[in-house]
């Protein structure tokens, strides 16, 4: 099944330091150890939504079978480790179908991607949307939100260096319309085998 991902837009409410240049959301699309968000105190956090929506990409899209965060981190010590909540929102910033959890980040000296939970619905039964009309089960309107839980207890910061949305989709079936007279029309393309084509 075809995928896509989608890249940080904005970063509300954020409490992670900010490492290099540009804004919070900036610093997550490149997975490097110039830019990234750190953080070494409980409860701190930082929600973000993604752009550009799914509809604006001009897939073509029969439903969406699951969607996934990727989260790329990493200790700034090795052999320290921290846990870090993790939780699928609405646009208002609640908790959606209680899609929540509670990642371990350890560090071995380079990037790791610690992905969320795939959710292949949006509340336990119906395919997530990307019609346009809002709600929990709107794919462009999700925000994400990481919350320190558990620092390191040697005081290692816990770097987050790139986040992603990965979008899993189906295509809609191709229709085509075979005739007696061998012609097929396929995707808007009219196919001849054997005779004739007349066109009055």
């Amino acid at each position: 099944m075809p995928t896509v991902d989608i890249y940080p837009n904005h970063v509300f409410n954020n409490d992670w330091t900010v490492v290099g240049t540009g804004t919070a959301s900036e610093v997550l699309l490149d997975n490097d150890y110039l830019n990234y968000l750190k953080s070494d105190t409980d409860t701190e956090y930082f929600e973000m939504d993604f752009y550009p929506p799914l509809d604006s990409d001009g897939l073509n899209i029969d439903t969406i079978t699951s969607i996934q965060v990727h989260m790329w981190g990493d200790m700034s010590a090795r052999g320290a480790s921290s846990t870090v909540t993790c939780d699928y929102r609405n646009s208002s910033g609640v908790i959606i179908n209680s899609y929540t959890e509670d990642i371990v980040i350890s560090t071995a000296g380079a990037h790791t991607d610690y992905p969320f939970t795939a959710r292949t619905t949006s509340d336990g039964s119906n395919a997530w949307k990307d019609d346009g009309s809002g709600g929990d089960g709107q794919v462009d309107d999700l925000r994400f939100r990481v919350t320190m839980d558990t620092t390191d207890t040697g005081g290692a910061y816990t770097l987050i260096t790139q986040m992603y949305l990965t979008v899993t989709y189906t295509l809609p079936s191709t229709p085509t319309y075979p005739s007696d007279d061998n012609v097929i029309l396929k995707n808007g393309l009219t196919e001849l085998k054997n005779g004739k084509l007349s066109i009055k």
